[in-house]
């Protein structure tokens, strides 16, 4: 009888000690799932701008899209969609620069002397700001590195990893829900901002959004993101060419020539794509000031939904099911999962 419940809670013992041993070892898996599950989301962003999707490419866009004679987007020459679209559309004769003024900045005291007077006359639709972000690629997502805004006439690359904090005025813009800052996947750039840094966020624009409601003929009911390069080719006619300089080091100081060109025409490229749609949109159906007005207001509030992931990306967990252990299987279905609950980056 005694040997019956000795053995009793020694079987109870080693069922707690298994179970316990269970749980540690899904406690760190769900860490690691954690720890890199945002690495994957922008890994995943990535890939959008470095492969344009063969859909895209043959129907959504241009067919000389996917071609290297395509002129390559830069900042330095500009399109003068901005001005256009406020002739156009406001029915006003800005005041623009040829090329816009590039600053880089190392120090917040520079920021707070240059930022108001461009956000002061911005000399764009509805007060649109392009916006953009840099940080380091690595096992775990660095902390953002560069911030990047665009004006028609000024772009600034602020060097964030360099300053002890962030610039007053900086902070006031991304939390003014009247400055619409204008990108791809620019909801998930402002809350990393929020993460990063602690501070509250609004007025994001999401080009996608404008593209769906303004063309949705060319985009063919598409519900995932559309990446810049895509809408750089469809609507500027050039290729936006994300090379290894992406993945480069943005904590370094300074930043290279080659950095700093990068930065600033992602940034620029945000702005003109916003009112290259607006006049395209124009061009087939005329639309007044307050129309345009209230369609930046409309796609600004817009809330986040659910989009399907790409089909390379939602099949990653069925197919390495076949050659990877359980727990190695177990991360990559996570990983999958939380993908597709994010929409693989490419939602809004």
């Amino acid at each position: 009888m005694a040997r019956s419940r000795h053995a009793g809670v020694l079987s109870h013992s080693v069922c707690n000690a298994s179970l316990l041993s269970s749980l540690r070892c899904f406690h760190s898996s769900t860490r690691y799932v954690s720890d890199h599950a945002r690495v994957v989301d922008d890994l995943a962003a990535s890939f959008a701008d470095a492969y344009p999707s063969a859909s895209t490419t043959s129907a959504s866009v241009p067919a000389s899209s996917a071609s290297s004679s395509m002129p390559q987007y830069t900042y330095k020459r500009p399109h003068g969609v901005v001005q256009r679209a406020i002739q156009t559309i406001l029915k006003q004769s800005p005041y623009t620069h040829a090329i816009p003024t590039m600053h880089y900045v190392t120090k917040s005291h520079l920021v707070d002397k240059l930022l108001p007077p461009a956000l002061a006359h911005t000399n764009t639709l509805g007060g649109i700001v392009g916006l953009d972000l840099e940080w380091n690629f690595g096992l775990r997502m660095g902390k953002t590195a560069v911030a990047q805004l665009a004006t028609a006439n000024d772009i600034f690359v602020i060097h964030l990893s360099q300053m002890k904090r962030l610039p007053d005025t900086l902070v006031a813009m991304l939390q003014d829900p009247h400055i619409l800052k204008s990108g791809v996947a620019v909801r998930q750039d402002l809350s990393k901002l929020q993460r990063d840094f602690g501070i509250e966020t609004c007025g994001a624009l999401e080009l996608s959004r404008i593209a769906w409601k303004l063309d949705p003929e060319r985009w063919n009911g598409r519900r995932a993101l559309i990446s810049l390069r895509d809408l750089c080719a469809a609507y500027l006619g050039c290729d936006l060419a994300k090379g290894p300089t992406r993945t480069s080091s943005w904590t370094q100081v300074p930043l290279t020539n080659e950095q700093i060109t990068y930065a600033a025409s992602d940034a620029y490229v945000s702005l003109e794509l916003a009112h290259a749609m607006l006049l395209d949109a124009h061009a087939k159906r005329p639309m007044s000031s307050e129309d345009a007005q209230k369609l930046l207001t409309e796609v600004s509030q817009a809330k986040g939904r659910r989009v399907a992931a790409r089909p390379r990306l939602a099949n990653l967990a069925s197919a390495t099911n076949r050659v990877l252990s359980p727990i190695h299987a177990l991360h990559c279905c996570a990983l999958c999962i939380r993908l597709r609950k994010a929409g693989c980056v490419y939602i809004s």
